[in-house]
């Protein structure tokens, strides 16, 4: 009975917000702006980068960002993404960096590309030490640049990105640094580079922007790898991957060889039979018989390889930005009602305090997961009021909020997940 009321109050809600739901346009899934406006150059943080001839130089981190043109939307979500190169070269301006941002924020995303400090001398030293930590020196930045925007989502709010929709992905080196930043926390940290790592910051870092959280939504991973599948145990956040067989640079599936050191990495093959393994969502597109990053300009059908990686992570990603009302400048009970922290870990937060008048008034809040079962129904007169997690997995989960006099009525993703990181 309850999964009939579930189900029964899902779609009612669905129904409501149909004509609210900025995807009904398309978007998310199609070119629908024109335009893209992109700024350039933003600092986001700065961090160590010692030289040869300076121990102590410090680089600034800097962002290129894109937005559609003439979008209204108060909440927009962000992908935050990294550029390929081995951790030795590579550059955001890079033109298959750019052409995802462009492509995304033709879409409705804002999209970031960033810089990330390199490591050149792995290509001489070649060992495990030094590769873990310029994987680690890229997730500092990372992880900068995503409190740099709910910094500014908190205060100035000049990008309007939405806090709980933040995603994270890249290219190769890129891929492996938004697949660290998403799921390699501190207790998994290597003894032999575990005093490395604490004396420049641990796993958060000290690029800039502290006090923010770095959860991610989900990541996105384009011929990337990861030190070790069990890592995502902890952090059953959704991964979106695409990667050629053939690929003769990171893996498709594993190997302890990788960058000639004795290091070992699961690329996007083994990443997906390990999720599937413990029931996490991951969507892979596979391309049999490819080498590596195949979509990059000037390589043999590269603009078909990129066409059907675009289209891949739009549809994968669809579920997760088009689930909630639209917050377009304007709208009420959204506008007045802040759920927080976003992603969770114990309990959301359901605050009212915005809504001017509210005296008397009195609301209903229901929680359900993604196949419409209703978990929990609550009325409210309260100023605020706790969602508790209990019992419920990892995951995803849509929050309903009726103002019961008005029938105004918003809804919101839940995602609650293991790491507070």
């Amino acid at each position: 009975m309850s999964k009939l009321i579930g189900t029964f109050l899902f779609c009612c809600v669905a129904t409501h917000l149909l004509s609210q739901n900025p995807c009904g346009n398309g978007r998310y899934i199609t070119d629908i702006f024109p335009q893209v406006a992109v700024t350039e150059d933003i600092s986001f943080g700065s961090n160590l980068q010692p030289t040869s001839q300076d121990p102590n130089a410090v680089q600034q981190l800097y962002l290129d960002l894109y937005e559609p043109v003439g979008d209204s939307l108060a909440q927009r979500p962000l992908i935050i993404f990294a550029f390929g190169g081995g951790f030795i070269t590579g550059s955001r301006k890079d033109a298959d960096i750019s052409t995802l941002c462009q492509r995304f924020a033709k879409r409705g995303y804002v999209t970031a590309s960033i810089d990330y400090r390199l490591t050149p001398n792995i290509i001489i030293t070649q060992n495990a030490r030094d590769l873990y930590l310029a994987i680690i020196k890229a997730v500092h930045d990372m992880k900068a640049a995503i409190r740099f925007f709910r910094k500014d989502a908190d205060s100035l709010n000049v990008y309007r990105i939405h806090p709980s929709q933040v995603f994270v992905g890249g290219i190769s080196a890129g891929g492996v640094t938004a697949i660290h930043t998403t799921y390699f926390d501190e207790s998994e940290v290597p003894s032999f580079i575990a005093g490395d790592t604490a004396a420049i910051g641990g796993l958060i870092g000290l690029s800039g922007n502290p006090g923010y959280s770095t959860a991610v939504t989900a990541c996105i991973n384009l011929c990337g790898a990861i030190g070790d599948t069990s890592w995502m145990n902890n952090a059953p956040i959704p991964i979106i991957s695409a990667h050629g067989t053939a690929d003769q640079v990171v893996p498709y599936g594993s190997t302890d060889d990788f960058f000639g050191a004795s290091f070992v990495v699961h690329g996007s093959g083994s990443i997906d039979i390990h999720a599937s393994g413990i029931g996490m969502t991951s969507k892979l597109l596979t391309w049999q018989g490819v080498d590596h990053a195949p979509f990059v300009p000037g390589l043999p059908n590269a603009d078909q390889f990129m066409e059907e990686t675009i289209s891949h992570i739009s549809q994968s990603l669809n579920e997760y930005v088009c689930i909630e009302a639209s917050t377009s400048i304007g709208s009420k009970l959204a506008e007045r009602v802040s759920v927080y922290p976003q992603p969770a870990k114990e309990y959301v937060q359901v605050d009212f305090s915005q809504s001017s008048g509210r005296m008397g008034k009195e609301y209903t809040i229901s929680l359900m997961d993604i196949s419409g079962n209703l978990l929990y129904r609550e009325m409210t007169n309260e100023t605020e009021i706790r969602v508790y997690r209990g019992t419920m997995p990892a995951g995803l989960y849509f929050l309903t909020i009726e103002e019961n006099d008005s029938g105004l009525m918003t809804r919101r993703k839940i995602l609650f997940h293991e790491s507070g990181n």
